[in-house]
């Protein structure tokens, strides 16, 4: 069995961690870093026209700030009918501390996590199902609280393809982790399933193709962000001509997962398929 989950982290555009305060704030325009969500709101329409014209159902974890705003302007409800909703916490929080300085109690994690569940369920009609923390920012006790407020499955880690294979595996408490995988490219060099480094002009759309054809079996956790097709980190925001080609970029990886025979899925009907959890 050889199953694909396309994520994507639908979070304010271009979000960055900011010293002294554990929310993040977005790529600086004109000197102001206040968060903004036009690029994530356009970039997910689009990807969601993507998938559906491949017929690809994919799994978005949602920041709550971000849905909020982006659900004035757009009927989120039907644009994902056919897609996975999940949570990405409420205000793309550093959970760690690592980034940011700030150290969350047990109870800022508690508080955060009801927001975003109560957000996400407010526009969606939603329950507990997946989260994937800011920054991939997991510490000790995000696995107890996930567990404690009714979440099936964190994809926060990332782990290496081994003899081809990657897969769910469930921890003590009874949580699924769904790592996203990571590969070595042609050099020996690690390379992770984000697309990040494509949008970026790192790496060409080649590269993750070339970790399909090293995958043999299990669930293969492929990730983006909504707001990359229409800005960048490094460019700014992208003319017509450049964020098209970001789109052409991500087809080109999701048509190369196809033709190498993987089956895309979303992550909670990959749990109730295999382990009998799930929606």
């Amino acid at each position: 069995m050889r199953q694909c989950a396309f994520t994507v982290d639908v979070d304010r555009d271009v979000n960055k961690p900011c010293t002294g305060q554990a929310c993040a704030v977005s790529n600086a325009v004109d000197g102001d870093q206040g968060p903004r969500f036009r690029s994530s709101a356009k970039g997910l329409e689009r990807m969601v026209d993507l998938l559906d014209h491949l017929d690809i159902q994919g799994t978005f974890f949602f920041e709550a700030r971000t849905a909020l705003e982006i659900s004035r302007e757009i009927d989120l409800v039907d644009l994902m009918r056919r897609h996975e909703v999940a949570s990405h916490a409420y205000d793309h929080e550093d959970l760690t501390g690592k980034e940011t300085g700030v150290r969350l109690t047990r109870s800022d994690m508690d508080d955060i996590l009801e927001r975003s569940v109560s957000a996400l369920h407010e526009i969606f009609g939603t329950g507990r199902m997946g989260f994937r923390a800011p920054y991939l920012g997991v510490r000790d006790d995000l696995a107890g609280l996930l567990q404690e407020k009714g979440f099936k499955y964190d994809s926060s880690v990332i782990l290496m393809l081994k003899d081809g294979a990657i897969r769910p595996f469930q921890l003590s408490n009874g949580l699924w982790e769904v790592p996203v995988a990571c590969a070595n490219d042609a050099e020996g060099k690690k390379i992770v399933g984000y697309l990040w480094p494509m949008h970026e002009n790192v790496r060409p759309p080649e590269h993750y193709v070339t970790m399909f054809e090293q995958f043999r079996e299990g669930l293969f956790v492929l990730a983006d962000h909504s707001w990359h097709v229409q800005e960048s980190y490094s460019r700014g925001m992208l003319s017509d001509p450049d964020s098209e080609l970001e789109l052409t970029k991500l087809r080109k990886v999701l048509e190369g997962a196809l033709d190498s025979g993987v089956e895309f899925t979303r992550i909670d009907d990959h749990i109730l398929e295999h382990f009998g959890e799930g929606r």
